[in-house]
Parts: C-alpha cells; structure tokens; sequence
C-alpha cells in the first residue's frame, strides 16, 4: 500500500474474543505444536523436534492435529525420533491446550499475522516462532522469531539439516527454561497483553 497507493499504514491486530482465549495454566505443561502441515512448517518442526529430543527429554511435547494431520507429522520424523511426543486430536476450543502450554513452537513457513502466537501471549506464554509473514510483528519481544533458509517453503518437504535448526532448540530451551532468558520473554509479554486488551483495541 506505501508503495503503490502512497499510503500511510498501520498494522491492526487480529481482534479478540477474551471470554474465549483467557486460560489458567494448570496440568501437565508443554512445548506445543499446532496443525502439523506444509503451511505451518511440518518438516522444519519434525527436525526441531527431533533434535529437541535428543538434546532435551526432559522437555515434553504436545503436536496438535488442527487442520494438520498427525499421520504425515509421523511420516517427517527422522527414523526413531518422536517416541515420547504425545499427539491430540483437532478441538474446537484451543483453550484445551492452551492451558497446558509453557512454549508455543510455531516455524510457520507461510502466517499472514499469526493468530495462535496472540492468544498463547496473552495467556503469558512465550513463543518460539518463524519470521515469516505477521509473525515478527505480532510476537514482538515476547517470543522470539528465527529465519528459516528461504528455500524452505510450503512447496518444499525436504527436511532441514540438524545443524539449520540448532538455534531453534537453544531459542526453546531459553524460553522454557526458569531464568533470567524466560523471564525477560514474559516481561515483554504482559506488556504486548496490555497492546490487545479490548478497550485499546477498540
């Protein structure tokens, strides 16, 4: 629009019903991965993920079906990699697992705004995200938002090389982890939480 119409912009958030995104954590908390598909990175994730298991067991991991198919998530998985996952079902209300989220993992190869990024920071969440499409913009300072090699796509399944993805497992190690790293991510979020709050967005 700057470009073509001479038009000054602005980026408005996806508005938000509160009544049904606002969550208490309680249970069991995961790393989270929601709709395992060529849009939202599969193959890029299935590497994370893998090399996440190795470098870090003690880090459980939740892959929710969405509009994804954990069928093909299981096929992208390097041989043996993935025994200690647990899987869920599409649902209709996200606050199921919202609720047991402490990180949500999102290497969105294609995210016009990254709606999910939003509801899980204003349930105090930090993310781990691309920084493809809206998603630098919506995480912000609450998160934090890694490059993914341009030849990575939703046309391409390849599967990334261990060494592509080792800043990915050290981004969702320093958010999960409890320290000063962690902290600072959920510092900013409460200040991005203020940003969607009804009222300002009205």
């Amino acid at each position: 629009y700057a470009r073509t119409l001479k038009l000054d912009t602005h980026c408005i958030p996806c508005p938000l019903d509160w009544d049904r995104t606002v969550v208490p954590h309680q249970g069991t908390q995961f790393l989270t991965y929601v709709a395992p598909c060529q849009d939202k990175g599969l193959p890029w994730a299935a590497r994370v993920l893998s090399e996440l298991e190795k470098a870090r067991p003690d880090i459980p991991v939740l892959v929710v079906e969405g509009r994804g198919d954990l069928d093909a998530f299981a096929r992208a998985l390097p041989p043996g990699a993935g025994r200690s996952f647990q899987c869920s079902k599409t649902v209709a209300d996200p606050r199921s697992f919202l609720r047991q989220t402490r990180v949500l993992f999102m290497p969105s190869y294609v995210e016009p705004s990254g709606r999910l990024a939003q509801e899980a920071i204003i349930n105090g969440t930090p993310v781990v995200a691309s920084d493809r499409g809206g998603l630098p913009w919506t995480v912000g300072d609450a998160g934090t938002c890694l490059p993914i090699d341009v030849e990575f796509s939703g046309m391409n399944d390849a599967l990334p090389s261990a060494r592509m993805v080792r800043p990915w497992v050290e981004a969702i190690a320093r958010a999960w982890d409890e320290g000063p790293s962690r902290e600072a991510l959920l510092q900013h979020g409460r200040l991005r939480r203020v940003e969607w709050e009804p009222a300002q967005l009205a």
